[in-house]
């Protein structure tokens, strides 16, 4: 059986129900999140999982809590084996044991490095070289179990955002699954514990994170741009309001004595628009949003309001 529900999650279930002829493999049931409201009518709307689960003829349930129900449901389809994959929830340990081979997690980080829920986010901004994809053995821990499988170490590119470096992994991991299934279920793959010495955890991303500090590092500033596209985004106050920072350039610029003080808003060479951060460099702005606003290339946006070269952001 599958747990996921986004759309990272897809290509490892699609992947995984190939059919005995090409896999060796039958999802017999998907497990995901229930419908959410969303887009502007606010209209119910099932998970990218879910959407493959009925293209792809597969029974699915969508409980809102991992309850005996649930797992009454799990039980009845009898999986030999489990897969999770962005599903959401914790799985809790009376589920855990329902299938005769446990339950295989995709997790995209280089275990036990960025254990948690956040460990795409957390690469980028810890300017960290390389990441990779791992799969392993669940337990009742947060990310603490046996690994099963760990991928090559995958660069981070300077200026790689979270989207791209997340759909990077679970396809890499996606592509490795069915073979660590059919592995692990004959017998052939040895577990290897995690060095619990050697874990690093992530955090749960929250609104708030997405809020600028203008006296941080320049780079730090631009690493926090492309960690949380495309939630929570990166945000500032101007002139009484949010003002969403969609894009950056992807270069990091002196700043003149007479802008120094963070979070000054200066016009740099060619209409650009550069903001001073806390380390004597300055960061481009190349679009951004006002609340209830389309977004705009920054160049339009001063032209309609002249009073944001000069002022000062964050304040």
């Amino acid at each position: 059986m599958f747990f996921g529900t986004p759309e990272l999650a897809v290509a490892t279930l699609r992947a995984c129900h190939g059919g005995e002829s090409e896999t060796g493999i039958e999802v017999v049931l998907v497990c995901t999140r229930p419908p959410r409201r969303a887009g502007r009518g606010k209209v119910l709307r099932p998970s990218a999982v879910a959407e493959c689960a009925a293209e792809l003829g597969i029974s699915t349930i969508t409980p809102e809590r991992l309850d005996s129900e649930a797992a009454a449901a799990i039980r009845q389809a009898r999986p030999d084996v489990a897969i999770a994959v962005a599903y959401g929830r914790l799985i809790p340990e009376n589920i855990l044991g329902i299938p005769h081979h446990g339950v295989l997690n995709l997790h995209p980080s280089l275990l036990p490095k960025h254990r948690g829920t956040s460990p795409v986010q957390t690469a980028i901004l810890d300017g960290d070289e390389f990441t990779g994809a791992t799969i392993m053995l669940l337990d009742s821990g947060m990310d603490s179990g046996p690994v099963l499988w760990q991928s090559e170490r995958v660069p981070i590119g300077r200026n790689v955002a979270a989207p791209e470096l997340s759909e990077r992994l679970f396809t890499l991991g996606a592509s490795r699954m069915p073979r660590v299934v059919r592995q692990w279920c004959a017998g052939r793959l040895e577990p290897m514990p995690q060095d619990d010495s050697l874990a690093t955890f992530t955090t749960m991303l929250t609104k708030q994170d997405g809020a600028l500090d203008w006296a941080e590092p320049a780079e730090q500033i631009l690493r926090a741009n492309r960690a949380y596209r495309p939630w929570p985004g990166t945000y500032t106050s101007w002139d009484g309001t949010n003002l969403k920072l969609h894009a950056f350039g992807t270069d990091t610029v002196p700043v003149p004595a007479e802008h120094s003080d963070p979070g000054t808003v200066w016009p740099g060479y060619d209409g650009a628009v550069h903001v001073t951060a806390g380390d004597g460099r300055a960061v481009t702005i190349e679009s951004l949003q006002l609340p209830g606003r389309r977004a705009m290339d920054v160049r339009e946006f001063v032209a309609g309001r002249l009073d944001f070269i000069g002022s000062t952001l964050g304040t």
